[in-house]
């Protein structure tokens, strides 16, 4: 957990991340949670917990502390359960995939809904002691619905989630798995019902984007399952981390041959993964975040045949050369599938510093990048910061005598208004230096063949001396029609 600690500590945030902390600082708890029942696409318990956090420390450096920290504990109780029901050898196996995710490092760090499902699906995936008792029928459907108002992800993992325990169950027959589930799984969905209309009425129709289709969910399954999010997918590690989790895979078919409860864990995750492929939701990659415990119990199953399995222990091979490349990807920000957390802010904000040393009143800089746009708060405060894609951001900035345009990819920012902007831009009069360009990124190329607007520099930008008017810049505030 120490290498989670220093990426809580140390980074900067990424898209989403940083629209969360501007609503807090900005709205407060209550209100950001009201408001986005009203328009968001997701349940309200992030926020809440969000909030809540930064109240009581006014740090989110020490909110993301409390985020591994949930990890850590969540994670230290699946690992006791492991150990105790599989052996030692299992909880390292468990231990290299939960414990050094590069995904998890990534997300679960975050203030976002990631690092609050995530450990409370490991705990839930810890079975009760007692098999037959009232608490192994309930804790599940408890645990779930805490989750569904974290995220309707949780909404798909049910069924694996459900699964995990039935396959678990002692010396009971299906039907009667299913009666005993009633009571427990009808008392969630009645809890859900208030959020479920929520979910109806609101969130459902803002859904745009937050979904793929077949093959991005596919790609997304693929980049997740079989690398990690802490790989450039055609990179030779995550080839190395595909070949050991298909190897993985395939022992564990084997494996399903001698017992029920032998692949209990290849079950569950099937049948998430089914989940997240019909709902799409496995096109937003982020949400995959979620399967990496049921992926962790997948490979502790497979302890018993690691001694004598020559193939199997090249596959952990392989697999812990993925996990370590993509956590230490993660920690320097480079090469993830995350354009937002590959900036390299820090060599941002020094080239801003020399590039406008001599500017003599405060810089107007105009980005749609919130990340950059938070940093350059407050790496200096007398720098005037424009932030597209900031609610916040709607008063013009003042005229100057340096004004500066941070290109970056355009994400979810339509072709249209893209255009737009940088139009705004070259009706600007003025100066201009020399271009600066920062972060060649080696894997465009290949990026550009899924998105022609990946750019070749990570972010670039050129000082406009004495531009006058700002009024085509200011078209760049999200305000702006």
């Amino acid at each position: 957990m120490v290498l989670f600690g220093h990426v809580a500590l140390t980074s900067p945030g990424f898209d989403d991340e940083i629209t969360n902390i501007d609503l807090i600082e900005h709205l407060g708890t209550w209100q950001t949670v009201t408001l986005m029942q009203t328009e968001d696409v997701h349940p309200p318990g992030g926020y809440l917990v969000n909030g809540l956090l930064w109240q009581l420390t006014h740090d989110w450096s020490s909110v993301r502390l409390v985020s591994v920290l949930m990890y850590g504990l969540a994670c230290a109780s699946l690992l006791r359960f492991v150990q105790r029901q599989m052996g030692s050898l299992a909880a390292w196996l468990c231990l290299l995939v939960v414990g050094f995710s590069p995904t998890a490092m990534m997300w679960c760090t975050s203030v976002r809904w990631y690092a609050y499902l995530t450990p409370l699906l490991m705990w839930a995936l810890v079975l009760p002691a007692h098999r037959a008792g009232w608490w192994f029928r309930f804790k599940p459907a408890m645990a779930w619905t805490l989750m569904a108002y974290i995220s309707y992800a949780s909404l798909v993992i049910a069924p694996g989630l459900w699964l995990w325990y039935a396959l678990h169950a002692e010396n009971k027959r299906w039907t009667q798995r299913l009666r005993e589930s009633v009571l427990p799984w009808g008392l969630a969905a009645m809890l859900f019902l208030p959020q479920a209309w929520v979910l109806l009425t609101v969130h459902a129709k803002n859904t745009a984007g937050q979904t793929g289709g077949l093959v991005k969910s596919l790609m997304g399954i693929v980049v997740s399952m079989a690398s990690n999010q802490g790989l450039f997918p055609l990179s030779l590690p995550a080839a190395a981390a595909a070949i050991g989790w298909t190897m993985v895979l395939l022992v564990a078919l084997t494996m399903a041959r001698q017992q029920r409860t032998a692949t209990s864990a290849l079950a569950a995750t099937g049948a998430g993964l089914l989940g997240f492929l019909a709902s799409g939701l496995a096109g937003k990659f982020r949400n995959l975040v979620a399967m990496v415990p049921f992926q962790g119990l997948v490979l502790a199953q497979t302890a018993p045949w690691l001694r004598q399995s020559r193939a199997l222990q090249l596959a952990v091979a392989l697999i812990a050369v993925g996990q370590l490349v993509g956590s230490i990807n993660v920690m320097r920000h480079q090469d993830t599938t995350k354009n937002s957390w590959n900036l390299p802010v820090n060599t941002v904000l020094q080239a801003l510093d020399q590039a406008t040393a001599q500017c003599q009143r405060p810089v107007a800089i105009y980005t749609f990048d919130a990340v950059l746009a938070r940093a350059m708060r407050q790496h200096n405060p007398q720098w005037q910061v424009a932030s597209y894609y900031s609610r916040f951001d709607k008063r013009p900035l003042q005229d100057t005598d340096c004004s500066v345009v941070l290109h970056t990819y355009r994400g979810a920012l339509s072709p249209e208004r893209h255009a737009g902007l940088l139009a705004a831009e070259a009706a600007t009069t003025g100066q201009r230096g020399a271009m600066v360009q920062i972060g060649r990124d080696d894997n465009s190329a290949l990026k550009r063949k899924l998105d022609a607007a990946y750019p070749e520099y990570q972010v670039s930008f050129q000082v406009i001396h004495e531009p006058g008017t700002l009024a085509p810049l200011n078209a760049w505030l999200r305000s702006a029609p």
